[in-house]
């Protein structure tokens, strides 16, 4: 299948996802389509739905990277592709192209939530937020439906957590066009008109009203695994998908996210805030005054402390405790002991038996007792590179700057 990616001239999140996603599912004859682009003043956002757009691999890039066609967006250009995805707004200028397949994602439910800030217009007005794939004609936001998709919402959602999931939706529907063509859910849903951006004023109000729309809409429970031999106290809060094993215990007041993997015989103490999609592996303690961000992976037998200096003829109280943050992507080796008051750097790797004594860089690479920089890595995490580095060290496979 011949498929093509309507693109903007520069560095675009959107498309670079896209064309990952579909290369991940072995669609190799890709065709990267660039249209004019025309710059824009950028609004500021009291809260803004989506991530920052402009920032990772420009086409000429991903060509490169990933040895695609790369062509003008034509009607001449267009002719032989099976199918034309659209990764941006505002980048078809001839409406005589229209009659070609060009399939978007719209970020709301059409025709229901049409026009701009459909995410934020939908939870303004307490409407079922959900995307839309549909090809592209001369209306707006009114071209044939292939398929409908209510984006998932938890009782543990915040609202920038909510906004990315639905993000992430349009993605996937992109990603999977054909899937939705050969099994379409098309919704019943009435037509509205149009809307425009939303003003900030209105935007502020949101935090509110998400509640209001969580109280509407979920009717499920958090589900969680959870193993009969596994104790969880009162007022813990734990996301959604996460798994707790063999003989773990969860102390109260805790709060676990979603997609986490608790091992066995895992202590987690009072307090302690651990994020989404985090891998606690058997035998580790976490304990009050430890804070552990999204993504990061945690070896058998890992050792935090939360007290400096210990003794046993005396009570220790709370204020005694020294706080650790673990940034999000880390990953700290079997063994290793995380000495209570330094934080351990955005995807740093802690050797395994290493004992960090002092503050871990961002995309260090520590090991011995007490550890010590060894080099730095990228986000892909494929490879070390050591001292001394390059004043401009990049990545070439996932463009990280290392130094």
């Amino acid at each position: 299948m011949q498929i093509g990616l309507i693109t903007y001239p520069i560095k675009h999140k959107k498309t670079q996802q896209v064309v990952n996603g579909l290369i991940k599912r072995n669609y190799k004859n890709l065709t990267l389509l660039i249209s004019s682009f025309k710059k824009y003043k950028k609004k500021k956002y009291f809260f803004n739905h989506r991530p920052d757009q402009f920032v990772g691999l420009s086409p000429y890039q991903l060509k490169n990277k990933y040895n695609l066609k790369l062509k003008l967006f034509s009607e001449k250009n267009i002719k032989n592709l099976d199918f034309i995805l659209l990764c941006g707004s505002g980048l078809i200028k001839n409406e005589k192209i229209l009659k070609h397949k060009i399939i978007n994602c719209h970020s709301g439910l059409i025709p229901s939530s049409r026009g701009l800030d459909s995410f934020k217009w939908s939870l303004m007005n307490l409407e079922k937020v959900g995307t839309t794939l549909h090809y592209i004609n001369k209306q707006i936001d009114l071209g044939p439906v292939i398929s409908h998709n209510v984006t998932k919402i938890y009782n543990d959602d915040t609202l920038f957590r909510f906004a990315r999931r639905h993000y992430n939706c349009e993605i996937d529907m992109l990603v999977n066009f054909d899937k939705y063509i050969d099994n379409p859910k098309i919704l019943k849903i009435s037509k509205n008109k149009p809307r425009k951006r939303m003003s900030k004023e209105l935007e502020i109000k949101l935090i509110n009203i998400f509640e209001k729309y969580k109280k509407k809409y979920i009717k499920n429970k958090i589900s969680y695994f959870k193993h009969e031999t596994s104790f969880i106290d009162e007022n813990c809060k734990i996301g959604n998908n996460s798994k707790i094993w063999h003989w773990s215990h969860i102390s109260k007041n805790s709060k676990l996210g979603i997609n986490n993997n608790i091992g066995q015989n895992v202590f987690i103490g009072e307090n302690v805030q651990i994020g989404d999609n985090v891998k606690i592996q058997n035998n580790v303690s976490v304990f009050d005054g430890v804070k552990i961000e999204d993504d990061v992976f945690c070896g058998p037998s890992v050792v935090f402390t939360n007290v400096k200096y210990p003794v046993s003829n005396r009570n220790i109280m709370k204020r005694d405790y020294e706080k650790t943050l673990v940034k999000k992507g880390a990953t700290l080796g079997a063994n290793s002991t995380i000495i209570c008051g330094n934080n351990i750097g955005i995807n740093a790797v802690v050797g395994a038996g290493s004992v960090v004594t002092k503050k871990v860089k961002n995309f260090s690479v520590v090991v011995g007792n007490p550890a010590i920089e060894i080099g730095r890595v990228c986000l892909c995490k494929k490879k070390i590179y050591k001292k001394p580095y390059k004043i401009k060290l990049i990545c070439k496979k996932c463009n990280t700057k290392i130094s």
